[in-house]
């Protein structure tokens, strides 16, 4: 008996060459996303933790203002979601 294994087919952002330079980008989720417990309302503003070739893309959002909650989504496709900017390095404090 064979397993059928269904891999994603992530591509890399406009004008990069792997998909690996997913990681750090910022995005807009397109879509509601849900998980096993939560929903995450499309229009939600992300940074990609790990992309990787055929789990899709992990997504982090920001905490929420009023009650501090921050979500993990994986293996989003790079269609259900829009580049806003690219995180930049945080400064160091003296």
């Amino acid at each position: 008996m064979s397993v059928n294994i269904r891999r994603q087919t992530t591509k890399p952002p406009p004008s990069k060459k792997h998909v690996r330079d997913w990681t750090g980008l910022r995005v807009r989720t397109l879509r509601d996303m849900r998980n096993g417990r939560h929903t995450l309302p499309a229009g939600t503003l992300a940074t990609v933790v790990r992309a990787g070739f055929g789990k899709g893309l992990e997504i982090e959002s920001e905490k929420c203002s009023t009650c501090g909650v921050q979500m993990t989504m994986t293996c989003v496709t790079d269609r259900d979601v829009e580049i806003v900017t690219p995180v930049t390095d945080r400064p160091v404090k003296d």
